[in-house]
């Protein structure tokens, strides 16, 4: 797979609306991910999984620590 693929699964999840699914479902792809690739960033990919919104909440947060 290649980056924008990895970016599009991580898109869809972000869409499911019930948190603990999303969480279950990125967490059951990044193991997934990580036996196929290697070189899997598995907590870049479980980031990437959270709605729009509280990926840019995150990040203020991170920057400001």
């Amino acid at each position: 797979m290649t980056k924008k693929d990895f970016e599009m699964v991580a898109q869809s999840v972000s869409r499911v609306p019930v948190r603990s699914d999303r969480w279950l479902l990125a967490a059951m792809l990044a193991d997934n991910f990580e036996a196929m690739y290697p070189r899997f960033n598995r907590e870049r990919f479980i980031q990437a999984c959270r709605p729009a919104e509280l990926q840019k909440n995150y990040c203020k947060k991170v920057e400001t620590v």
